[in-house]
């Protein structure tokens, strides 16, 4: 079972590097879900060239019931920094819900 932020984090990246949409999709909050769905399924199949290409995510914050990751990657030689937000849902598992 996954039990962090950085395992759901990485559980998504694993399902999108084997082409799995719905199952990464599982991993995000209920209200998300369909934004992303359109997002990752436009991406195609440069979806799982993405995933791998993503650096390891670093806890920010870790609150109760709200996490903030971060990932570094360079862009045209610059440090980009892009957050992830999880919430834990009323069952108490955390999900994605901006990135």
């Amino acid at each position: 079972p996954v039990t962090s932020p950085v395992e759901v984090w990485n559980a998504m990246l694993d399902a999108f590097k084997q082409g799995r949409v719905d199952d990464a999709l599982a991993h995000f909050t209920e209200s998300s879900t369909d934004k992303y769905y359109r997002i990752f399924t436009n991406l195609g199949e440069d979806l799982s060239a993405i995933a791998n290409s993503l650096p390891g995510v670093k806890i920010i914050l870790l609150k109760d019931d709200l996490a903030e990751l971060a990932i570094t990657r360079q862009q045209n030689g610059e440090d980009i920094i892009y957050f992830i937000y999880l919430l834990k849902d009323k069952n108490g598992v955390w999900k994605i819900s901006t990135m």
